[in-house]
């Protein structure tokens, strides 16, 4: 696949979900579908399993779809009708980058950036104003957060926006000192 025909069906599969969080009453609401598609497309991506069976052909489509239709039953339709026509034309590796474009049409619609938090506990009213103040003011745009808790971190915080990724979490912190340790020499000395 070329990359022009690439990018033009990963931005038709974007502009169809697009359509579906854009029957929200607001920007605050149209974030919120779009926090659930990316939960999805990570969910998805996250386990080996499930991505393993939704490729194998050697199980019937019908099958996968079936297991589609249980797993998310809960999402809107045109989520699903994506998700089933990733899985039948073998393009379900295409999911993280749909997602990203449709984060992307998003903040074009809205004129903002949008901001991934990732932290152990939800964020409070003051902590969330600070986030928004702040990268408000450094991107030079409105920005909106789609939060998401995740045990897995441990403590801290992890932001994420269109290409950049600052990981303040606990668990990046240890990884480097597990790194530092591992490695022969400490402070100059070996």
């Amino acid at each position: 696949m070329t990359t022009s025909t690439h990018n033009a069906v990963v931005d038709i599969y974007a502009q169809a979900i697009l359509a579906e969080a854009m029957q929200a009453e607001d920007v605050q609401a149209a974030i919120a579908e779009s926090l659930r598609f990316t939960e999805l497309s990570t969910a998805i991506i996250a386990s080996h399993e499930l991505r393993i069976h939704l490729n194998d052909k050697s199980t019937s489509l019908a099958s996968r779809l079936s297991l589609i239709d249980r797993l998310f039953k809960d999402l809107p339709d045109a989520y699903l009708a994506v998700l089933r026509l990733l899985v039948e034309r073998h393009e379900l590796k295409l999911l993280q980058t749909i997602n990203e474009r449709f984060t992307s049409l998003i903040e074009e619609h809205f004129g903002l950036v949008i901001i991934d938090v990732t932290t152990v506990v939800a964020l409070d009213d003051e902590l969330r104003e600070s986030i928004k103040e702040k990268y408000s003011t450094q991107l030079a745009s409105p920005v909106a957060l789609r939060e998401h808790v995740d045990q897995s971190i441990m403590g801290g915080i992890v932001l994420q926006m269109r290409d950049r990724r600052i990981d303040a979490s606990l668990n990046a912190q240890l990884e480097r000192a597990r790194a530092v340790l591992a490695s022969d020499t400490i402070g100059g000395v070996s």
